[in-house]
């Protein structure tokens, strides 16, 4: 009987006949205690109809038993990093910012950078499409922040050499720009500001003009 069968590093996905339809068999050695012995995972066909839906399942999976390896570096995708990161690093954020990573990743990143390998992101690659997002410069900075974090992650678990991070060379225009100039109150300025507040948003700072008082003539 023929058996299909992609072959992938260290591992191997085979369509498997059965009785009422068939299942996808992930197989894959790896060293426990000093030995290399196989493992095999089953795959319903009813979860996952095709073998690109089986191949995401295992992406993650194969990535960690790649990673630190040439093969791992050359296969490893960024969607390899985000699952990884979901899984390990995600929980232990505050909910708020697991909301915003959620969003920034599920809507944006995810998209349009699952699939690329790591060895193929490149600084121009992300600027470009940073710029033609459909929204503003706060939210096109976290998203390059966002991507940066993970590309990080990636030399942190090996997957690709450590060094200079891509997106340290982009820069989101108008994302730092100070809306108002900084005003510096003169001594002056500053009592006058303090007397003319109403109670009690002014006993603070008459407190401070009191120690300041005490001070010099201590002085």
């Amino acid at each position: 009987m023929k058996v299909n069968r992609e072959r992938y590093p260290h591992g191997c996905i085979r369509k498997v006949p059965r009785s009422h339809g068939f299942v996808w068999e992930f197989r894959f050695y790896q060293t426990v205690d000093g030995k290399r012995k196989l493992k095999v995972q089953t795959f319903d066909s009813v979860t996952y109809p095709t073998e690109t839906a089986v191949r995401k399942a295992v992406e993650g999976q194969l990535g960690a038993l790649n990673s630190g390896t040439l093969a791992g570096k050359v296969a490893a995708t960024l969607g390899t990093v985000i699952d990884r990161y979901m899984r390990e690093d995600f929980t232990t954020l505050r909910h708020s910012t697991q909301t915003t990573n959620t969003s920034l990743i599920d809507l944006h990143i995810r998209p349009k950078w699952e699939d690329v390998r790591l060895a193929d992101i490149t600084a121009l690659g992300v600027k470009t499409w940073l710029d033609k997002l459909p929204f503003g410069a706060a939210s096109k900075a976290r998203t390059r922040n966002m991507v940066s974090k993970l590309l990080g992650l990636a030399m942190l678990r090996e997957y690709i050499p450590v060094g200079r991070n891509p997106m340290e060379l982009v820069r989101v225009k108008g994302s730092t720009k100070r809306q108002k100039a900084i005003v510096i109150l003169t001594p002056t300025e500053f009592k006058a500001l303090v007397e003319a507040l109403p109670e009690p948003y002014n006993l603070e700072g008459k407190r401070l003009q009191t120690s300041n008082h005490c001070s010099e003539r201590c002085v």
